[in-house]
């Protein structure tokens, strides 16, 4: 099953990289985080119910370091609808 980052999901990842590498001045870590989130998201190609359902919802999530994937399982791929940062409300 094919993994794939919603526009949304993709420029929420953009902003994470851009906030690390440029204005906490650490590229390296940044360049770490978002490769070891899309490294759990692709775990989600083999074991897409690994995440915990959102209650009343068809979508779940999985929490990786400081992050939320927010992610909906379809019939031939799993679709990363967003990704929440610390201390954002993603519920």
């Amino acid at each position: 099953m094919k993994v794939i980052f919603s526009k949304r999901a993709s420029n929420k990842l953009l902003s994470i990289y851009s906030y690390i590498a440029y204005e906490q001045f650490a590229p390296e870590n940044a360049e770490k985080l978002i490769h070891t989130i899309k490294e759990h998201a692709q775990i989600l190609s083999t074991t897409p119910r690994i995440g915990t359902p959102l209650s009343g919802d068809k979508k779940r999530f999985l929490v990786v370091k400081n992050h939320v994937l927010v992610y909906e399982i379809k019939e031939t791929f799993v679709l990363i609808v967003q990704v929440y940062g610390k201390g954002e409300n993603w519920r």
